[in-house]
């Protein structure tokens, strides 16, 4: 019994301490990368983020998203988020989101505030321990004096790691932002990551990110980040 319960935490050593090597390395390839290609941007960004959703009734989830963002080289937070939104779970298979995203940009000099409704669908597959799901999403409104209208689409694959009770997981994801008025491409935001079940209620996850700016808002170039996310569900 002894032997076999030091086989099993053994295993499960062995599974968390391949999983952080898979991390680092992921993290030091999002920063090789970001510092071969950067052109007019520079630093490392850290991100802060929190879900917390609240079931109702007829298939309803209220749901309030809010996000942090600062630079290596600025004291300050350089991106400030809220979103509160209203999810229907149409079946297990599609979800449909309506909300409204308040921004913030902190530029030298100068600030920038955004105010964006916003409608998305959701497609999720489940196969196993995989889990994939593709979310698409239009958003209009105002960014600073300017109008704005853009497509995003967001991809995630996510597998569920033996051990640790089943509740480790590793995941991918890649967003995409379609400038609808320009039809030009500014913006790509790529994850790694890895999300733990603390309990049946709440989630963290720690990521790593790249982010390809493409003249958006006159940068371009490549920032690195590294991030961490609470998703509280009740």
């Amino acid at each position: 019994m002894r032997s076999s319960l030091k086989f099993k935490t053994a295993g499960m050593i062995r599974t968390f301490t391949g999983c952080l090597e898979v991390m680092i390395c992921l993290l030091a390839s999002v920063i090789l990368i970001s510092k071969l290609k950067a052109t007019s941007i520079s630093g490392f960004e850290a991100w802060q983020q929190a879900e917390v959703s609240q079931r109702l009734n007829y298939s309803l989830n209220a749901i309030l998203e809010a996000e942090n963002r600062i630079l290596s080289s600025s004291p300050y937070w350089v991106y400030n988020e809220v979103v509160p939104q209203l999810l229907w779970r149409y079946s297990p298979r599609y979800d449909f989101t309506a909300g409204m995203e308040f921004s913030s940009w902190r530029y030298p000099g100068s600030q920038q505030i955004g105010y964006q409704p916003f409608v998305d669908s959701r497609i999720k597959w489940k196969g196993g321990r995989w889990n994939f799901s593709s979310r698409q999403r239009f958003q209009t409104g105002s960014e600073g004096r300017a109008y704005m209208a853009e497509f995003r689409q967001l991809s995630r694959l996510q597998y569920q790691l033996s051990g640790f009770s089943n509740r480790l997981s590793l995941y991918a994801a890649d967003e995409w932002f379609l400038d609808l008025l320009t039809g030009q491409l500014p913006e790509n935001r790529a994850f790694f990551g890895s999300s733990y079940a603390l309990n049946s209620a709440m989630n963290l996850e720690l990521y790593g990110v790249l982010q390809t700016y493409a003249n958006y808002n006159g940068v371009s170039g490549n920032l690195p980040g590294i991030g961490i996310k609470a998703v509280c569900a009740f």
